[in-house]
């Protein structure tokens, strides 16, 4: 149960960092981020760790909407 609460919140945190980096860095008013980010958080703390290394360590924030 642990494991699985973990889980969730390393992929919200995965789905704010990815959907930042996205919205901010690339301008873009398309719901392509957004699903690249639902996607990539399904993989929780391994997509945690790529997106916050890819992001320059989380440079833009969360951000969970438009």
């Amino acid at each position: 149960m642990i494991i699985l609460a973990a889980w969730v919140v390393c992929s919200i945190l995965t789905y704010g960092i990815t959907f930042a980096h996205f919205s901010r860095e690339y301008e873009n008013n398309d719901t392509s981020g957004a699903c690249f980010a639902l996607f990539f958080s399904v993989f929780g703390p391994f997509g945690l760790v790529v997106s916050f290394i890819s992001s320059g360590c989380a440079k833009h924030g969360l951000r969970f909407r438009k």
